[in-house]
């Protein structure tokens, strides 16, 4: 079960989102740290709204040195001389180097998305290990606990899956969440059922997502 695995801390600094890494529990599937953007971060991400690609992948080995990397990944398509850009810079590389530091793989994924549609409406989990998550933009991830989905469910269509829509919940923007995936190991380890909240072009979402296998 997973009603208490969205355990959260409150405090400021980027080292106390080292109990994300409590969602290794048995049985956890969720970790989240709340948080509030820094002003400058939400300034820049407005700006961005339009000019932010649809999506940017890229992924960095664990033997890259971080901030030149980081730095030569975004220099491809943003403009560093945008208001808040230093602020969001120094959010997005300590959010990479948290993931380096628990991830076990040898490369990290990181995705940076602009989400203007409603196309992931359906409650599913993600074919990764681990994913860290957050919204920079717009109305964070939504999730279920286990009770609350049907995992024999012959069809997830319409999201047919879902016994209670009632205990859905929801990552508000700036938190941080590392959940577990599918192929984390372990049967006592199901993926987090989740979702993209609604979206569009008037009002786009900014996220990112890290993935650490």
């Amino acid at each position: 079960m997973h009603e208490a695995t969205a355990q959260a801390a409150e405090t400021d600094d980027v080292a106390s989102l080292e109990h994300l890494a409590e969602v290794r529990a048995p049985g956890a599937a969720l970790r989240v740290r709340r948080r509030r953007l820094d002003p400058a971060i939400i300034a820049f991400v407005s700006a961005q709204q339009v000019l932010m690609p649809r999506q940017r992948l890229f992924t960095l080995g664990h033997g890259e040195a971080l901030e030149p990397a980081l730095d030569a990944r975004l220099d491809q398509f943003l403009d560093r001389r945008w208001f808040g850009y230093a602020a969001w810079r120094a959010d997005l590389l300590g959010l990479v180097a948290l993931a380096r530091r628990l991830a076990s793989g040898p490369s990290l994924r990181v995705r940076i998305e602009t989400v203007a549609s409603n196309s992931c409406r359906l409650f599913h989990s993600d074919q990764v290990a681990l994913r860290m998550i957050t919204t920079y933009r717009g109305p964070g991830t939504e999730w279920l606990p286990a009770c609350a989905v049907d995992p024999q469910a012959p069809s997830r269509h319409d999201n047919q899956h879902v016994r209670d829509m009632s205990r859905l919940q929801r990552l508000a923007p700036g938190d941080v969440a590392l959940m577990k995936g599918d192929r984390y190991p372990g049967s006592d380890n199901p993926g987090l059922m989740h979702r993209s909240p609604l979206a569009g072009p008037e009002q786009p979402r900014i996220v990112l997502a890290i993935d650490l296998d």
